[in-house]
């Protein structure tokens, strides 16, 4: 699935991108719709209420796949 992902636009991992969220940095969020479910809470209440749109449904692999790395993503965001 090709969404565009551009590595120099994008933070990788649950801290990294609710800490930008509240920094009013990030335009959109990707949610693994496998992620433990603390983890999608946590990053969706803080794009709620950062109103950040985020994106479901791909999964942790796919976006590990996405961003390039080697491991699996719960989540990233892509930077405003």
């Amino acid at each position: 699935m090709d969404i565009g992902f551009d590595k120099e636009k994008a933070v990788i991992g649950t801290r990294q991108v609710t800490r930008l969220l509240s920094k009013d940095e990030i335009e959109v969020v990707y949610v693994a719709s496998d992620a433990d479910s603390f983890v999608r809470d946590k990053v969706i209440g803080a794009c709620e209420k950062a109103k950040v749109p985020y994106i479901d449904g791909l999964t942790k692999e796919e976006m590990g796949k996405i961003a390039g790395i080697e491991v699996f993503a719960a989540c990233f965001g892509i930077l405003k």
